[in-house]
Protein backbone atom coordinates (compact mmCIF):
# COMPACT_ATOMS: atom_id res chain seq x y z
CA UNK A 1 0.00 0.00 0.00
CA UNK A 2 1.05 4.01 -0.63
CA UNK A 3 -0.60 4.83 2.63
CA UNK A 4 -2.65 3.94 5.58
CA UNK A 5 -6.27 3.91 5.43
CA UNK A 6 -8.34 3.80 8.61
CA UNK A 7 -9.90 0.59 9.36
CA UNK A 8 -13.91 0.64 9.72
CA UNK A 9 -13.90 -1.15 12.37
CA UNK A 10 -16.60 -0.37 15.31
CA UNK A 11 -14.37 -0.60 18.67
CA UNK A 12 -16.66 -3.25 20.50
CA UNK A 13 -15.62 -5.11 23.86
CA UNK A 14 -14.31 -7.80 22.02
CA UNK A 15 -11.95 -5.24 19.97
CA UNK A 16 -8.82 -4.73 21.47
CA UNK A 17 -8.77 -0.82 22.33
CA UNK A 18 -7.59 1.75 24.88
CA UNK A 19 -9.11 4.19 27.27
CA UNK A 20 -6.54 7.21 27.99
CA UNK A 21 -7.13 9.04 31.45
CA UNK A 22 -4.97 12.40 31.76
CA UNK A 23 -4.52 14.82 34.05
CA UNK A 24 -2.58 17.94 32.77
CA UNK A 25 -1.44 20.69 34.88
CA UNK A 26 0.68 23.71 33.93
CA UNK A 27 2.78 25.97 36.17
CA UNK A 28 4.42 29.49 36.11
CA UNK A 29 7.92 28.33 34.92
CA UNK A 30 6.37 27.30 31.85
CA UNK A 31 5.96 23.45 33.21
CA UNK A 32 3.36 21.05 32.01
CA UNK A 33 3.09 17.70 33.53
CA UNK A 34 1.43 15.02 32.29
CA UNK A 35 -0.41 11.76 34.65
CA UNK A 36 -1.71 9.47 32.39
CA UNK A 37 -3.40 6.29 32.61
CA UNK A 38 -3.98 3.73 29.56
CA UNK A 39 -6.51 1.05 30.12
CA UNK A 40 -6.70 -1.63 27.73
CA UNK A 41 -9.86 -3.66 26.77
CA UNK A 42 -11.03 -6.07 24.61
CA UNK A 43 -8.84 -8.94 23.57
CA UNK A 44 -5.47 -9.20 25.67
CA UNK A 45 -3.47 -9.10 22.90
CA UNK A 46 0.82 -8.74 22.50
CA UNK A 47 1.82 -5.06 21.90
CA UNK A 48 4.80 -3.54 20.01
CA UNK A 49 4.60 -0.56 22.68
CA UNK A 50 2.29 1.94 24.15
CA UNK A 51 2.61 5.40 24.65
CA UNK A 52 2.66 8.65 22.84
CA UNK A 53 4.12 10.23 19.65
CA UNK A 54 5.17 14.01 19.64
CA UNK A 55 6.04 15.60 15.60
CA UNK A 56 8.40 18.53 16.95
CA UNK A 57 10.34 20.82 14.55
CA UNK A 58 12.96 19.81 12.62
CA UNK A 59 14.80 22.61 14.78
CA UNK A 60 15.40 20.49 17.56
CA UNK A 61 18.40 18.58 16.00
CA UNK A 62 20.33 17.97 19.28
CA UNK A 63 19.42 15.78 22.20
CA UNK A 64 20.95 14.85 25.31
CA UNK A 65 19.44 12.38 27.59
CA UNK A 66 19.70 10.30 31.02
CA UNK A 67 18.82 6.64 29.67
CA UNK A 68 20.66 3.35 29.17
CA UNK A 69 23.20 4.36 25.74
CA UNK A 70 24.77 5.45 23.78
CA UNK A 71 23.38 3.05 20.97
CA UNK A 72 19.74 1.40 20.93
CA UNK A 73 18.60 -0.99 23.48
CA UNK A 74 15.81 -2.89 23.97
CA UNK A 75 14.06 -4.63 27.27
CA UNK A 76 15.69 -7.60 25.87
CA UNK A 77 18.74 -5.76 24.74
CA UNK A 78 19.93 -3.35 27.55
CA UNK A 79 22.48 -5.21 29.57
CA UNK A 80 25.28 -3.47 27.61
CA UNK A 81 23.81 -0.44 27.47
CA UNK A 82 24.99 1.52 30.57
CA UNK A 83 22.73 4.18 32.36
CA UNK A 84 24.30 7.45 31.68
CA UNK A 85 23.92 10.75 30.87
CA UNK A 86 24.52 10.98 27.22
CA UNK A 87 24.80 13.76 24.17
CA UNK A 88 23.94 13.21 20.18
CA UNK A 89 22.28 14.51 17.40
CA UNK A 90 18.84 13.30 15.99
CA UNK A 91 20.26 12.37 12.77
CA UNK A 92 22.90 10.13 14.75
CA UNK A 93 19.88 8.62 16.35
CA UNK A 94 18.96 6.73 13.04
CA UNK A 95 20.50 3.02 12.71
CA UNK A 96 20.97 2.28 8.74
CA UNK A 97 19.71 -1.08 8.88
CA UNK A 98 19.35 -2.94 5.04
CA UNK A 99 16.21 -1.94 5.17
CA UNK A 100 14.11 1.07 7.09
CA UNK A 101 12.00 0.00 10.21
CA UNK A 102 11.56 1.00 13.67
CA UNK A 103 14.72 2.10 15.46
CA UNK A 104 16.88 3.94 17.71
CA UNK A 105 14.69 3.37 21.22
CA UNK A 106 16.45 3.97 24.50
CA UNK A 107 15.26 1.92 28.16
CA UNK A 108 15.11 3.45 31.55
CA UNK A 109 14.95 7.01 30.54
CA UNK A 110 14.29 9.75 33.46
CA UNK A 111 14.71 12.59 31.51
CA UNK A 112 16.32 14.09 27.83
CA UNK A 113 16.06 17.21 26.61
CA UNK A 114 15.40 18.20 22.40
CA UNK A 115 17.32 21.61 21.38
CA UNK A 116 18.28 23.73 18.61
CA UNK A 117 19.02 27.31 17.71
CA UNK A 118 16.15 28.81 18.87
CA UNK A 119 15.19 26.86 21.98
CA UNK A 120 14.35 23.70 23.59
CA UNK A 121 12.56 21.00 25.16
CA UNK A 122 12.90 18.74 28.52
CA UNK A 123 10.86 15.93 29.17
CA UNK A 124 11.49 14.34 32.53
CA UNK A 125 10.17 11.39 34.50
CA UNK A 126 7.49 12.45 37.13
CA UNK A 127 8.39 10.67 40.77
CA UNK A 128 11.24 8.78 40.24
CA UNK A 129 9.92 6.74 37.59
CA UNK A 130 11.17 6.11 33.95
CA UNK A 131 10.14 5.81 30.41
CA UNK A 132 11.51 4.42 26.86
CA UNK A 133 11.84 6.81 24.11
CA UNK A 134 13.21 7.22 20.56
CA UNK A 135 14.03 10.62 18.57
CA UNK A 136 14.33 10.44 15.22
CA UNK A 137 13.61 12.68 12.20
CA UNK A 138 10.84 10.11 10.48
CA UNK A 139 7.28 8.99 11.36
CA UNK A 140 6.74 5.02 12.37
CA UNK A 141 4.71 5.40 9.16
CA UNK A 142 7.11 6.80 6.96
CA UNK A 143 9.41 4.39 8.55
CA UNK A 144 6.99 1.24 7.76
CA UNK A 145 5.67 2.23 4.36
CA UNK A 146 9.74 2.29 3.09
CA UNK A 147 11.41 -0.14 1.14
CA UNK A 148 14.63 1.42 0.93
CA UNK A 149 16.41 4.58 2.40
CA UNK A 150 16.17 6.85 -1.07
CA UNK A 151 12.12 6.74 -0.20
CA UNK A 152 12.03 8.61 3.11
CA UNK A 153 11.69 12.23 3.64
CA UNK A 154 14.69 14.45 3.44
CA UNK A 155 15.58 14.44 7.39
CA UNK A 156 15.65 18.35 9.30
CA UNK A 157 11.91 18.80 8.65
CA UNK A 158 10.34 17.60 12.12
CA UNK A 159 12.05 15.42 15.02
CA UNK A 160 9.60 12.72 16.00
CA UNK A 161 9.60 12.23 19.64
CA UNK A 162 8.18 8.98 20.97
CA UNK A 163 7.61 8.38 24.68
CA UNK A 164 6.55 4.97 25.99
CA UNK A 165 5.37 3.62 28.80
CA UNK A 166 5.98 -0.27 27.67
CA UNK A 167 7.78 -1.42 24.76
CA UNK A 168 8.37 -5.04 23.24
CA UNK A 169 12.17 -6.92 23.06
CA UNK A 170 12.99 -7.91 19.81
CA UNK A 171 14.03 -11.89 20.48
CA UNK A 172 15.56 -13.08 17.59
CA UNK A 173 12.69 -13.93 15.51
CA UNK A 174 14.75 -12.91 12.09
CA UNK A 175 16.64 -16.13 12.49
CA UNK A 176 15.27 -17.57 15.39
CA UNK A 177 12.77 -16.98 18.83
CA UNK A 178 11.05 -14.27 19.40
CA UNK A 179 10.99 -12.33 22.67
CA UNK A 180 10.78 -14.12 26.02
CA UNK A 181 7.54 -13.75 27.60
CA UNK A 182 8.49 -11.68 29.94
CA UNK A 183 9.58 -8.95 27.66
CA UNK A 184 6.36 -9.31 25.58
CA UNK A 185 4.05 -6.42 26.68
CA UNK A 186 0.27 -7.33 26.68
CA UNK A 187 -3.01 -5.53 26.53
CA UNK A 188 -3.64 -7.36 30.37
CA UNK A 189 -3.55 -4.43 32.51
CA UNK A 190 -3.36 -0.69 32.92
CA UNK A 191 0.42 1.27 31.76
CA UNK A 192 1.12 4.71 33.38
CA UNK A 193 3.34 7.31 32.03
CA UNK A 194 3.56 10.32 34.17
CA UNK A 195 6.21 13.34 32.35
CA UNK A 196 6.73 16.79 32.44
CA UNK A 197 7.30 19.27 29.20
CA UNK A 198 9.41 22.13 30.32
CA UNK A 199 11.50 24.85 28.24
CA UNK A 200 15.31 24.03 28.09
CA UNK A 201 17.73 26.83 28.76
CA UNK A 202 19.64 27.95 25.30
CA UNK A 203 22.58 28.40 27.00
CA UNK A 204 22.52 25.13 29.09
CA UNK A 205 20.25 22.61 27.13
CA UNK A 206 20.75 20.11 29.46
CA UNK A 207 18.75 17.27 30.55
CA UNK A 208 16.44 18.41 33.84
CA UNK A 209 15.24 16.33 36.55
CA UNK A 210 11.45 17.61 37.68
CA UNK A 211 11.94 15.63 40.57
CA UNK A 212 14.31 18.30 42.09
CA UNK A 213 11.05 20.85 41.74
CA UNK A 214 8.48 19.51 44.18
CA UNK A 215 6.00 18.72 41.59
CA UNK A 216 3.17 16.59 43.46
CA UNK A 217 1.79 13.97 41.77
CA UNK A 218 -2.59 14.44 40.67
CA UNK A 219 -3.75 12.05 43.52
CA UNK A 220 -7.11 12.13 41.87
CA UNK A 221 -5.45 9.93 38.88
CA UNK A 222 -6.10 5.88 39.24
CA UNK A 223 -2.90 4.16 41.03
CA UNK A 224 -1.36 1.25 40.19
CA UNK A 225 -3.28 -1.62 40.83
CA UNK A 226 -2.85 -2.73 44.31
CA UNK A 227 -2.95 -7.32 44.76
CA UNK A 228 -4.47 -8.85 47.64
CA UNK A 229 -4.45 -12.31 48.42
CA UNK A 230 -7.06 -15.12 47.55
CA UNK A 231 -7.69 -16.95 50.63
CA UNK A 232 -10.68 -18.93 50.19
CA UNK A 233 -12.27 -20.11 46.48
CA UNK A 234 -15.18 -22.83 46.17
CA UNK A 235 -14.53 -23.74 43.19
CA UNK A 236 -11.06 -23.39 40.38
CA UNK A 237 -10.41 -24.63 37.16
CA UNK A 238 -6.68 -25.43 37.13
CA UNK A 239 -4.74 -22.59 35.33
CA UNK A 240 -7.84 -20.06 36.14
CA UNK A 241 -7.56 -20.06 40.31
CA UNK A 242 -9.13 -17.57 42.54
CA UNK A 243 -5.79 -15.65 42.82
CA UNK A 244 -6.29 -14.81 39.36
CA UNK A 245 -8.86 -12.64 40.20
CA UNK A 246 -6.72 -10.13 42.15
CA UNK A 247 -3.65 -10.16 40.41
CA UNK A 248 -4.02 -6.53 38.73
CA UNK A 249 -3.71 -8.21 35.18
CA UNK A 250 -7.10 -8.18 33.32
CA UNK A 251 -5.58 -10.76 30.78
CA UNK A 252 -6.00 -13.60 33.38
CA UNK A 253 -8.95 -15.28 34.67
CA UNK A 254 -10.93 -16.86 37.77
CA UNK A 255 -12.91 -19.94 36.39
CA UNK A 256 -14.67 -22.12 38.59
CA UNK A 257 -14.37 -25.91 37.66
CA UNK A 258 -15.92 -27.51 34.60
CA UNK A 259 -13.39 -30.22 33.90
CA UNK A 260 -13.38 -33.06 35.73
CA UNK A 261 -16.08 -31.67 37.75
CA UNK A 262 -19.23 -28.79 37.61
CA UNK A 263 -19.62 -27.41 40.36
CA UNK A 264 -22.96 -24.82 40.49
CA UNK A 265 -23.86 -21.42 42.04
CA UNK A 266 -23.29 -20.12 43.83
CA UNK A 267 -19.45 -19.60 43.52
CA UNK A 268 -17.59 -17.16 45.97
CA UNK A 269 -13.47 -16.34 46.59
CA UNK A 270 -12.49 -14.49 49.92
CA UNK A 271 -9.70 -11.77 49.65
CA UNK A 272 -7.25 -10.97 52.37
CA UNK A 273 -6.75 -7.14 51.84
CA UNK A 274 -3.52 -7.28 54.03
CA UNK A 275 -4.89 -4.42 56.26
CA UNK A 276 -7.92 -3.07 57.51
CA UNK A 277 -9.48 -0.77 55.60
CA UNK A 278 -12.78 1.92 54.74
CA UNK A 279 -14.07 0.87 51.64
CA UNK A 280 -16.63 2.40 49.36
CA UNK A 281 -17.60 -0.33 46.56
CA UNK A 282 -15.43 -2.24 44.26
CA UNK A 283 -14.84 -2.18 40.57
CA UNK A 284 -15.59 -5.55 38.90
CA UNK A 285 -13.86 -6.77 35.91
CA UNK A 286 -15.79 -9.32 33.24
CA UNK A 287 -13.26 -11.75 31.51
CA UNK A 288 -12.05 -9.86 28.83
CA UNK A 289 -11.55 -12.52 26.24
CA UNK A 290 -14.84 -14.28 26.00
CA UNK A 291 -18.40 -14.73 27.03
CA UNK A 292 -18.55 -17.63 29.18
CA UNK A 293 -18.78 -17.37 32.74
CA UNK A 294 -19.26 -13.92 33.52
CA UNK A 295 -21.66 -13.43 36.42
CA UNK A 296 -24.65 -11.59 36.30
CA UNK A 297 -26.61 -11.12 40.28
CA UNK A 298 -23.56 -11.04 42.84
CA UNK A 299 -23.20 -10.68 46.44
CA UNK A 300 -20.25 -9.16 48.13
CA UNK A 301 -19.58 -9.78 52.18
CA UNK A 302 -16.97 -7.77 54.28
CA UNK A 303 -15.40 -8.82 57.94
CA UNK A 304 -12.85 -7.78 60.08
CA UNK A 305 -11.93 -10.76 61.39
CA UNK A 306 -12.78 -13.99 58.50
CA UNK A 307 -15.22 -15.17 61.40
CA UNK A 308 -18.19 -12.87 61.49
CA UNK A 309 -19.44 -11.62 57.89
CA UNK A 310 -22.15 -8.89 56.59
CA UNK A 311 -23.70 -8.54 53.16
CA UNK A 312 -22.60 -5.03 52.28
CA UNK A 313 -24.60 -5.20 48.99
CA UNK A 314 -26.42 -7.71 45.93
CA UNK A 315 -26.82 -6.68 42.50
CA UNK A 316 -26.47 -7.41 39.43
CA UNK A 317 -23.65 -6.95 37.03
CA UNK A 318 -23.74 -5.94 32.99
CA UNK A 319 -22.50 -8.33 30.32
CA UNK A 320 -19.79 -6.40 29.42
CA UNK A 321 -16.17 -6.43 29.67
CA UNK A 322 -16.05 -2.96 30.30
CA UNK A 323 -15.35 -1.75 34.20
CA UNK A 324 -18.34 -1.87 36.90
CA UNK A 325 -17.92 -0.19 39.77
CA UNK A 326 -20.26 -1.15 43.01
CA UNK A 327 -20.62 1.55 45.44
CA UNK A 328 -21.65 0.75 48.81
CA UNK A 329 -24.94 2.48 50.44
CA UNK A 330 -22.15 3.76 53.40
CA UNK A 331 -18.62 3.43 53.56
CA UNK A 332 -17.75 0.27 54.95
CA UNK A 333 -14.97 0.53 58.01
CA UNK A 334 -12.39 -1.95 59.25
CA UNK A 335 -12.58 -4.22 56.41
CA UNK A 336 -9.76 -6.91 56.61
CA UNK A 337 -11.30 -9.38 54.74
CA UNK A 338 -13.88 -9.41 51.48
CA UNK A 339 -15.87 -12.23 50.04
CA UNK A 340 -17.14 -11.45 46.18
CA UNK A 341 -19.79 -14.06 45.39
CA UNK A 342 -21.23 -15.16 42.10
CA UNK A 343 -24.98 -15.79 42.10
CA UNK A 344 -25.54 -16.20 38.23
CA UNK A 345 -24.03 -16.32 35.24
CA UNK A 346 -25.53 -14.17 32.26
CA UNK A 347 -26.35 -17.00 30.20
CA UNK A 348 -27.74 -19.73 32.74
CA UNK A 349 -24.32 -21.40 32.55
CA UNK A 350 -23.22 -22.84 36.17
CA UNK A 351 -19.55 -22.28 35.35
CA UNK A 352 -18.51 -18.80 37.15
CA UNK A 353 -15.19 -16.25 35.76
CA UNK A 354 -13.90 -12.74 36.25
CA UNK A 355 -10.92 -11.10 34.93
CA UNK A 356 -10.32 -8.25 38.32
CA UNK A 357 -11.87 -6.92 41.38
CA UNK A 358 -10.31 -3.64 42.31
CA UNK A 359 -11.17 -1.84 46.10
CA UNK A 360 -13.01 1.66 45.87
CA UNK A 361 -11.48 3.32 48.92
Amino acid sequence: PTSFEPLNVPVSERNTHFIVNAAWKIYPDGTVTMQSVLLPRGRAIELGRLGYSLQLIGDLENIRYAARGPFENYPDRKAGAFPGLYADTVANMVVNYARPNDMGNREEASGLTLYGKHGGLTVSALNGESFAFSALPYTATELCLAKHWAELPPTGEKTVLTLLATNRGLGGASCGPGPLDRDIPRANKPYHLNLAFSPASLRHPVTATIREQAVALDETMPPPPETFTAIACTSQEPGNEGSKICDGDLGTIWHTQYGVTLGKYPHSVTLDLSKARTLKGITCYSRQDGLNGRIKDFRVEVSADNKTWQTIVEGQLADTADAQQVLFAKPAEKVRYLRFTGLSEQRGQEFASMAEIMLVE
